[in-house]
């Protein structure tokens, strides 16, 4: 079958050394995926993704599987190209998303254990449950963190950097704190940075 990669998915794999398989090292569980893939059409993104990532949109693996964060990344930016009008509406989305996801018990009952003053190390730790291959690390001032995430270079595309802002903001609303605001303060190749304020 002929597929037509969307233009913004082959703008992001061009920017990549090897494309659809660079950064084997850099891996996500596949509970992440799965989690984005609820309630859409994956199908009807097999016609224009890469081959090599037909076998996450046509069955399930199991929740614990780690997968190529470059795959899930070009998911991603296939869901955001083909249901959402707009960067806006897709971040939106996210955010709702990594609220269902980090509501489930055993990523509730890790956020929950932790105290105020080990919040920040607990972020990176749930972090490194989900993600390898990058490092998420915290500069924390009490209620102000300054977040870097540490990545193969162009593996995280601004877009994603947004939706990880949303990750931190599901997570600290499920530890229970109120008024989070976390925001993208830079996109560098190899380096996205997020400022977080909450109460």
């Amino acid at each position: 079958m002929a597929v037509d990669v969307l233009p913004r998915v082959t703008a992001y794999l061009d920017q990549l050394p090897g494309r659809i398989d660079a950064f084997p090292e850099a891996e996500v569980k596949y509970s992440v995926v799965a989690t984005w893939l609820e309630g859409q059409d994956a199908a009807a993104l097999v016609d224009c993704l890469p081959t090599e990532v037909h076998p996450l949109l046509e069955r399930e693996f199991p929740v614990t599987q780690w997968i190529s964060e470059v795959h899930a990344t070009t998911i991603y930016l296939g869901l955001r190209e083909r249901f959402f009008t707009s960067d806006d509406a897709f971040v939106a989305d996210a955010l709702g998303r990594n609220r269902t996801l980090l509501n489930k018990p055993m990523y509730r009952i890790l956020m929950r254990l932790l105290s105020r003053n080990r919040a920040a190390k607990g972020a990176s730790v749930a972090y490194s449950q989900m993600h390898r291959g990058t490092e998420l690390s915290v500069v924390s001032n009490d209620a102000h963190w300054e977040v870097s995430i540490v990545h193969p270079p162009h593996l995280v595309p601004p877009l994603l950097g947004r939706c990880y802002a949303t990750a931190l903001r599901a997570a600290l609303e499920v530890k229970g704190y109120q008024d989070v605001y976390c925001k993208p303060v830079s996109f560098e190749p190899e380096c996205t940075q997020l400022s977080v304020q909450f109460d």
